[in-house]
């Protein structure tokens, strides 16, 4: 990006927007700006050297169709990048049950939502249907246990995220 590129984030809640933004401010981070709508259905001034999303393609109900759009908003050569779950494999060994029931509640909520939990595996199928050669990919996977394992934490803040979206 250097000093004079930039940088313009897109989501379709106008909190995550608010937020980022404010983050990105309280920085003093001058050439990042995140504004609101769907990316696959926007229009813009220019094309972009990349188009990079995480936890973006597996809402919607499309993905081939959704990469065919967001294509037209980068340069030739450009990157396409996306990041996304594969919650098919996500467990405890050996079993921890507050741990299964909460990845339990999790692809629930997420699956209520029309969210595609398992796309992150799909993505190669996915990026050579919208016309993009084979993307390259790996999966990664947080391993560890005890007091001090990051993965709680990052399973709290999913579940607080989740909660306006829960269902009985």
């Amino acid at each position: 990006m250097g000093l004079t590129g930039e940088v313009v984030g897109v989501d379709r809640e106008r909190t995550a927007v608010d937020w980022a933004n404010a983050r990105a401010h309280s920085r003093g981070t001058k050439n990042v700006n995140f504004i609101e709508g769907d990316p696959a259905e926007m229009e813009f001034d220019q094309q972009f050297d990349a188009i990079v999303g995480r936890l973006v393609l597996m809402y919607y109900p499309d993905p081939v169709d959704t990469i065919r759009k967001l294509m037209r908003h980068v340069r030739p050569e450009g990157l396409i990048v996306f990041q996304e779950l594969d919650m098919a494999n996500a467990r405890s060994l050996p079993i921890a049950p507050l741990f299964e029931r909460s990845l339990a509640w999790i692809k629930q909520t997420l699956s209520a939502t029309g969210a595609q939990i398992q796309l992150g595996l799909e993505l190669y199928p996915v990026f050579l249907a919208a016309g993009l050669p084979g993307p390259s990919m790996r999966v990664d996977a947080l391993i560890g246990g005890g007091p001090q394992c990051p993965l709680y934490e990052i399973l709290a803040e999913l579940i607080q995220s989740l909660l306006p979206r829960w269902r009985n």
